[in-house]
């Protein structure tokens, strides 16, 4: 039973929906049985976990101790995490959201190291963390991230709007101040040739993905008693749902 359990993250895993429970353990639901079942995983459990992504035959599963990937053909729990001696390790720990490309590469957003990009074969991180040059992120805490029909990646921060990452230049620009409604994103996606974008008590924005244009959207706008949109989610019929604070 999910009686009384927070579910924090989840994704679909063929016929079962895989659960992040909020200081509690990776579960799985069977949607035809309804029967509710834990992963033999003891060290994913009690992790904090953040996110969870089905990619494949893989489980990867974002925490505060890192990331655990998850095979259940070979059996198999990779824990990959940190390294204070390896500039080419995971950043930070704390991870808050995990996205693969359409190439296959993984991106590792983090609470407080910026972003991580893993080709899709190569276990070398590349780190994009604020640095005083130009043209580099500008923020280490990471809310979200989309790909654009370019290929371009959005990257949505707690505390500097939206860095745009072109992967042929390797640049970042900034969407912030004075181009958008808020600077504390907390969701993002991306579709039909515009980013829908969900701000901390400040709405929604839609965004051009050429030339960045903005169009507002208030809670009353939309008919939501509160206007932090937590969560944005783009169904298989092209319908857009928005999930807030308060229902």
């Amino acid at each position: 039973s999910l009686t009384g359990e927070n579910v924090y993250t989840m994704c679909d895993y063929g016929d079962e929906l895989v659960l992040g429970i909020h200081e509690g353990k990776l579960r799985r639901l069977n949607k035809r049985r309804n029967i509710v079942s834990d992963f033999n995983a003891s060290d994913v459990h009690y992790s904090i976990i953040r996110d969870v992504k089905c990619y494949d035959d893989l489980i990867w599963v974002g925490t505060q101790r890192g990331v655990y990937v998850i095979d259940e053909r070979l059996n198999d729990i990779q824990h990959i995490e940190h390294d204070a001696m390896c500039s080419y390790s995971l950043s930070d720990n704390q991870i808050g959201r995990i996205y693969r490309d359409r190439e296959g590469g993984m991106w590792i957003g983090t609470n407080l190291g910026g972003v991580n990009y893993l080709p899709q074969k190569g276990m070398t991180f590349m780190r994009y963390v604020p640095l005083t040059k130009p043209n580099t992120i500008t923020s280490k805490r990471i809310r979200e991230m989309a790909e654009d029909e370019q290929g371009n990646i959005w990257i949505g921060t707690e505390d500097s709007g939206i860095n745009i990452f072109n992967p042929q230049s390797g640049q970042f620009s900034t969407l912030g101040k004075g181009a958008l409604s808020s600077e504390n994103t907390l969701s993002l996606i991306a579709m039909s040739g515009q980013i829908w974008v969900g701000y901390f008590k400040q709405g929604l924005d839609l965004i051009a993905q050429s030339g960045h244009g903005v169009r507002h959207y208030s809670a009353a706008a939309l008919g939501l008693n509160d206007a932090s949109i937590y969560a944005l989610c783009h169904d298989s019929e092209g319908r857009v749902w928005l999930g807030n604070g308060w229902g």
